[in-house]
C-alpha cells in the first residue's frame, strides 16, 4: 500500500499511524492465541491425568461374608499391582500380598476377622514404574 493512502486512512495525517495500529493488532493477537492454547493445555492434562486428579480406585464395593469374612472388589485407572492393608483400627494393620499382574480390575478375600468388630482398610495400587497410590481407609463392620 503506497505511503499517500497509509497518510489518507489517518485523520491525523501521521503516516506512522497504521503501522502502529497494526502493530498492536498483531501483540493483542499474540496474546489472545498464547493464552487459547495455555487454556487447551490445562484442559487436555487435566483428562489425560485424570487418575492423579480424581484418584486411581474407583467402583470400590465390599460386603462381610459370614461375619468373619470381607470381600473386596474395586477397580483401578490404569493397570496396577494391589494390596490391601487392613485391621481393627488405622495404626495396626496387617496387608495382603501385592498381586503378581497389572490388572484394572482386582478383588480379595479377607478372612479370620473378629466377628462383630469395626474393621477397617485402604488400597494401595503400584503402577508399571513403581510409584503408588492409596486409598483412603474404608470401614466395615
Amino acid at each position: 500500500m503506497p505511503k499517500e493512502k497509509i497518510a489518507q486512512l489517518n485523520t491525523s495525517g501521521d503516516p506512522a499511524w497504521f503501522t502502529r495500529e497494526l502493530s498492536k493488532l498483531k501483540n493483542r493477537t499474540l496474546v489472545l492465541v498464547v493464552v487459547a492454547f495455555a487454556t487447551l493445555g490445562v484442559l487436555v492434562g487435566y483428562y489425560m491425568f485424570t487418575d492423579v486428579f480424581g484418584g486411581p480406585f474407583q467402583n470400590v464395593s465390599y460386603a462381610a461374608v459370614n461375619g468373619s469374612a470381607l470381600m473386596i472388589e474395586w477397580e483401578t485407572s490404569f493397570p496396577a499391582r494391589t494390596r490391601v492393608e487392613y485391621g481393627t483400627s488405622e495404626i495396626y494393620l496387617n496387608e495382603t500380598d501385592l498381586s503378581d499382574t497389572f490388572e484394572t480390575d482386582h478383588d480379595v478375600a479377607l478372612g479370620g476377622l473378629l466377628p462383630g468388630a469395626k474393621h477397617v482398610f485402604r488400597l494401595v495400587a503400584e503402577d508399571n514404574a513403581g510409584q503408588k497410590f492409596t486409598s483412603p481407609f474404608y470401614q466395615a463392620k
